[in-house]
Parts: structure tokens; C-alpha cells; sequence
């Protein structure tokens, strides 16, 4: 297989998503469906170009066989996966990653080669760098997205995932380019790269970039004297480099001094940059009070009801949305944590074999660097620090289950399994076990078609709905498998018309919603909203009392919405004792709603209950910020027997926080 043709597909791979039209929607599926038939199509055709071979051989590794052990017990967890679809989903990523790496162990690795492959992703970087420097430094959308600078992507973490995996790749591309213009063109995708990453705080890239860093530089001290004369040859003593290096660095000061809120010098932008992330970890101490602790926790008590297997292939969403009872989360799609998630899928076992693959992956590196040439050296280092950067991403974000570092990693695996060799033995290989075998891949990459089309049809279909803001009766599915981004952009969708108030438009996506996960608590929270709506106090009732027990911990929007009902029917009593029970929860998840405090706070206010409404105040003014606007609305709630006193205490409140900083 030519290096080229895997290269241009890892950037196909990438870019689709500029069409996605709607704030809710997902464009990781895009990527999901092109990575997925692109790599099994080249599979299929590298097994149909080679369907006369009838002598093969066979490389065996410890390294392969964990990875292929990992491989086939995702598969066999189809037999205990909580949700065939969100199975589906999940494995045909993990199988896309597959034939990227089956893939990649067919190419010839050689410098031309390993040049095509630095190329596709200086693309990649230059893509993705670039739509996001325009939107973060011109405030210019150009594409919808959902978060800023999201750079063609639903959000900064996932484009910064792509960008820790291919940036370390351009300075081969820098270093052993034959042609010296695509060598200064690479400076500058370098240039735009880490542009970007100043302007997209992601701080587990931020750490992973810092962490590649050291390991490219660690490796020039290493290989300095070799590389001297090639560095001097291909950069330091060309004129023209001599004029653009400055020019670049320039230009990546000049990006740096650019802030949303003015101009300022990239000195002062990058001390505010590290101060603003210094916060952000500081904050972690509180573990109680961020919410990504609140979703590992949730993940581990998966691991602990089925700790040798787990639940099966995509089964952490399906947990959340059916059996929440147990969890804080509320429809978080993934951990955020990949080994976790692992966890709650396979299990310990699956666990143990994917560091038994890890830990064979990186001394196959180690043997791979120790014996190569000097090309060779710098491409695996390179792939070293790539590794290591995304293996640090992983632990408190999910670059594993996106489409883009997923493909990348199963290329980048195939190439250390190929340069680290094996024992080989070879093998004669019967006519109808070949052909068994290719059509056996055949026949899996016509399901990959078929579900594809198929998900993209309700994709696209639900983004017309979108924007034509009409929901005219439940979409229709399409396959019999519901895929995982679909779901959650049900529930987005449905949220959505919530907040506009269109209740009957969000309940017909809640249907939708139950369709494809049965028993979710999220259908009978839009239910809920909809009785509510229409004055159905008595329908809502019983749906109230239910989700209060199905809910997530901490989900005390159940308890208002109680308080709420109970009021409107009369049964102030039942209302004062659902109130005594939201107050005697822990602090820690009364914070993690703005809306929660608020609505107590006026709750305690109207029953005469002025210490409970103090201790609301307090946590908001904590949490929160509160503007003058929203301070005259309670004094004007508060009963006019206790204004002076509530007014003295709020004064004294604020001196007493503005004296602790």
C-alpha cells in the first residue's frame, strides 16, 4: 500500500463537519464514517489485490497478540453489551483502527514514505490551526460550532487531541524534506500549531504539548552531532530560511499578542494564559466541586458492580441514562478518562491486556530506535513523543474515542509493529480460507456501508429539523441500531426545545429518544416538563416522585420541579418536607446548579425560612457571580420584617468575601 494513499485518508478523516448546521450537533460522526469505510475499503482491496497469494507469513509478537487479544474480547463483549447499538458504534471505531494498522504494516518504510505520511499530517495541523486562529483572533465564525476556538470541530479538546498527534510529525517533515520550500512551509504549519494551542487553553494538551516537547528536545541533544550537518544543509544555511524562520517567529508573537480582550503583549497574554490554567488545577483539589471527578467516580462505580468484564462496548452513556440512580452524571457521553472507560466496558481483564499492549508498544519503540538509522531514529522518536503526549491526554480527556486519534494511533501502531519485526513462520494458504476470509471482510465492510448511511441519513435529517425549528412527529431512525452520537443529540435537541419553551416539540424528541434507548430517565424528565407545561399537575406528580428516585445523585432539579408541583396543587405540607429534604443534602451537590440555589434560596424567602435563604446566598455568592440586578431582586423578596437585618448581613457577606480574596 502506498504511504500517500493512507496520508490523503488520515486528512479526509479530519476535516469533514463544516456542514454541520445546528449548535446541538455532533460532527464526530462525520469523521467516524469516513475513517470507518475509508480504512475497511483499503483493506478489502489490499486482501482482493492480493487473492492469488497462496504462500504468506505469519509475524508473531506478545505485543500483536495483546493488541489482537484486546481487539476480539471488545468483540465478544457484543454477547453482554448493555445496548447492541451503542456496541455498534463504539467497535466499528476500534475495528477502523484495526485496518489502519493492518494497513500500515503493508507500506514500504522508507524515507519517501515516512515524508508522505509527515506531509498528510502537516494538512491536518495547518486545517485545523488555521480555521481556529481566524476564529479566536477575529471572533469570525466560519463554521458553526459550538465552542470557540472549536476550529471545525464540536469543541477546542477534541481539535487539540487531533493536534497533539500530528504536530510532532511536521519536523521530520522540517527536518528530511528534499525540498527546501516545503521545509520553511513546514516552520510555519509549526508556527500555526502552536498558535493555535495558545489560543485553545486546553490545559491536558497544554501539559501533553510541554511533555512532547521535552522528548524532541531530549532527542536533538541525543542525535545532535548527526543531525548538524543536516540541519545546517536543509534550514540554518539556506537564505531564504534565514528570512522566513524570523519572519514565522514574528508572526507566532504577533498571534500571541492578539487577546479577546484587546491588544497586549504575548509576554503578559501568556502569564494571564498560565494563570487562568493555574486556577483551573488549583480547583481540582476541590474535587467535590469539578464536575470531571463527579463522572470518574460515576465510572468507577460501573468497574465495581462488573469488574472482570465490564458491561460491553459503549456501555457508559447506556448506564448513565438507564440506571442513574447510582451516578452524579448526568448524560455525560464519555469518562474522560480512556483507561476508565475501558474499565467500565471490559472490565479489569480488559484493562490488564491493554497495558500488556501499551507497555509492548513502547519497548518495541525502545528496540525500533536502538537498532535504526538515523531516519529511522527520528521518525520513531517523533512517534515516541506523539505517544506519549496522547497517552498523557488520555488520562483526564478521551482522544480514543474520536475518530481522528484513534486512526492515527492504529497507523501509528502498525508502523512500530512493522519495524519491530517478529518471529515469522510461513504458511500456505488454502483457496477457500483466503477467500472465506476476504469475504468475510467483505461482508463486514457492506454492514460498515449500510450502518453508515443509515446514521448519517438521521443525522442529516435531524440537522434539517434543526434548522427549520420544526418537529413535526418522531424521525425515524433509520437502522435497527442506534448510534451513540445520535442519542446524545436527541437529548441536546430535546433540551434545546425545552429552553424555548416548545414542550411539545421537545416530548416528540423524547419519543424519539425512547425509541432508541428504552427506559432512559431523560424521556421522563422531557414528560415531566410537558405536564408541567400544560397544567397537568396530577400526570406530573407521579413522574416527579419516580425520577426523584431514578435521577442522578444530585440531580435536585427533581426536588424543585416537587416543591413546584406540590404548590400548585395545594399540598404546602408536602412541599415543606420535599424542601427539608433538598436543604439536608451535601453542599457539594447543591453547587453544581445555579438554577437549584436560586430557586431554594426564594423558596426559603417565601416560607419565611431567612437562614436557609442566607445559606443559598452564601453558596451563590460563593460559586457564582451575582450582579447588582440579581442582589436587588432578593432584597425585594425578602419579608419587609427582616429587610434591615438581611440588608446588614449581605454587607457584611461581602466585606467578609472580599477580605478572603
Amino acid at each position: 500500500m502506498p504511504m500517500w494513499v493512507i496520508a490523503l485518508l488520515l486528512v479526509a478523516s479530519a476535516v469533514p463537519g463544516a456542514f454541520v448546521g445546528s449548535s446541538i450537533g455532533f460532527s464526530d460522526h462525520y469523521r467516524e464514517a469516513v475513517a470507518e469505510i475509508g480504512f475497511f475499503s483499503l483493506l478489502v482491496w489490499v486482501l482482493w489485490r492480493n487473492r492469488h497469494i497462496r504462500q504468506g507469513s505469519l509475524t508473531f509478537s506478545w505485543t500483536r497478540l495483546w493488541l489482537t487479544g484486546l481487539l476480539l474480547l471488545g468483540g465478544i463483549s457484543v454477547f453482554w453489551s448493555a445496548d447492541i447499538g451503542f456496541f455498534a458504534s463504539k467497535y466499528l471505531l476500534w475495528l477502523a483502527a484495526a485496518a489502519a494498522l493492518g494497513v500500515a504494516m503493508t507500506v514500504r518504510l522508507d524515507l519517501d514514505a515516512m515524508l508522505q505520511l509527515a506531509r498528510g499530517f502537516a494538512l491536518i495541523a495547518a486545517y485545523i490551526s488555521a480555521v481556529g486562529l481566524i476564529q479566536s483572533m477575529t471572533s469570525t465564525d466560519i463554521f458553526l460550532q459550538t465552542v470557540k476556538p472549536a476550529a471545525n470541530y464540536h469543541n477546542r479538546n477534541t481539535a487539540m487531541q487531533v493536534i497533539v498527534m500530528a504536530l510532532p510529525m511536521v519536523i521530520f517533515m522540517l527536518l528530511f524534506e528534499k525540498r527546501r520550500e516545503l521545509s520553511i512551509l513546514s516552520f510555519f504549519v509549526l508556527v500555526l500549531g502552536y498558535g493555535y494551542a495558545f489560543h485553545a487553553p486546553v490545559r491536558s494538551a497544554w501539559l501533553a504539548l510541554i511533555l512532547q516537547i521535552l522528548i524532541i528536545v531530549a532527542a536533538l541533544i541525543w542525535l545532535w552531532h548527526p543531525l548538524k550537518t543536516i540541519i545546517h544543509k536543509s534550514l540554518l544555511g539556506h537564505r531564504v530560511f534565514k528570512v522566513a524562520a524570523p519572519v514565522a517567529l514574528l508572526l507566532l508573537v504577533a498571534m500571541a499578542s492578539v487577546s479577546t480582550d484587546g491588544q497586549d503583549s504575548a509576554f503578559q497574554n501568556l502569564i494571564n494564559r498560565f494563570i487562568a490554567l493555574q486556577n483551573i488545577i488549583d480547583n481540582y483539589w476541590a474535587a467535590s466541586r469539578v464536575e470531571r471527578y463527579r463522572i470518574w467516580d460515576d465510572a468507577l462505580t460501573m468497574v465495581r458492580a462488573n469488574p472482570i468484564l465490564g458491561t460491553g462496548m459503549g456501555s457508559f452513556f447506556h448506564n448513565l441514562l438507564t440506571d442513574s440512580s447510582k451516578y452524579e452524571s448526568s448524560a455525560v457521553l464519555r469518562v474522560h478518562n480512556d483507561i476508565l472507560e475501558i474499565g467500565v466496558e471490559l472490565g479489569v481483564v480488559g484493562i490488564l491486556i491493554f497495558l500488556a499492549g501499551a507497555i509492548g508498544l513502547a519497548g518495541t519503540l525502545f528496540t525500533v530506535i536502538r537498532r535504526g538509522d538515523l531516519t529511522t531514529r527520528v521518525f520513531f522518536l517523533l512517534i515516541t513523543a506523539v505517544l506519549a503526549g496522547s497517552a498523557l491526554q488520555m488520562q483526564v480527556s478521551f482522544p480514543y474515542q474520536m475518530p481522528g486519534p484513534i486512526i492515527m494511533f492504529g497507523v501509528y501502531a502498525g508502523l512500530i509493529l512493522k519495524a519491530g519485526g517478529g518471529r515469522i513462520r510461513h504458511i500456505t494458504l488454502r483457496a477457500h480460507h483466503w477467500n472465506a476470509f476476504m469475504g468475510a471482510a467483505g461482508a463486514l465492510l457492506a454492514l460498515v456501508l449500510t450502518l453508515n448511511f443509515a446514521w448519517l441519513n438521521t443525522l442529516f435529517t435531524t440537522e434539517g429539523i434543526t434548522r427549520r425549528a420544526a418537529w413535526n412527529k418522531p424521525i425515524h431512525l433509520g437502522p435497527p441500531l442506534c448510534h451513540r452520537s445520535i442519542a446524545r443529540l436527541f437529548v441536546g435537541l430535546a433540551s434545546v426545545y425545552q429552553k424555548a419553551g416548545r414542550h411539545g416539540e421537545s416530548l416528540s424528541v423524547a419519543r424519539s429518544l425512547e425509541t432508541c434507548i428504552p427506559g432512559s430517565w431523560m424521556t421522563e424528565q422531557f414528560k415531566i416538563m410537558d405536564h408541567y407545561r400544560n397544567q397537568r399537575w396530577a400526570e406530573a406528580l407521579p413522574l416527579l416522585l419516580n425520577i426523584k428516585q431514578r435521577g442522578p445523585i444530585g440531580n435536585y432539579r427533581d426536588y424543585i420541579n416537587l416543591i413546584a408541583v406540590h404548590i400548585k396543587m395545594g399540598n404546602l405540607a408536602e412541599a415543606h418536607k420535599v424542601f427539608e429534604e433538598l436543604i439536608a443534602q451535601p453542599e457539594e451537590y447543591l453547587i453544581k446548579r445555579r438554577g437549584t440555589l436560586r430557586t431554594a434560596m426564594f423558596f426559603a424567602l417565601q416560607t419565611n425560612k431567612i437562614e436557609e435563604a442566607k445559606r443559598f446566598y452564601r453558596l451563590l455568592h460563593l460559586h457564582y457571580r451575582l450582579t447588582p440586578e440579581f442582589q436587588k431582586q432578593v432584597l425585594a423578596r425578602v419579608p419587609a420584617e427582616h429587610s434591615d437585618a438581611f440588608l446588614e448581613w449581605q454587607n457584611k457577606l461581602e466585606a467578609e468575601l472580599s477580605e478572603e480574596g
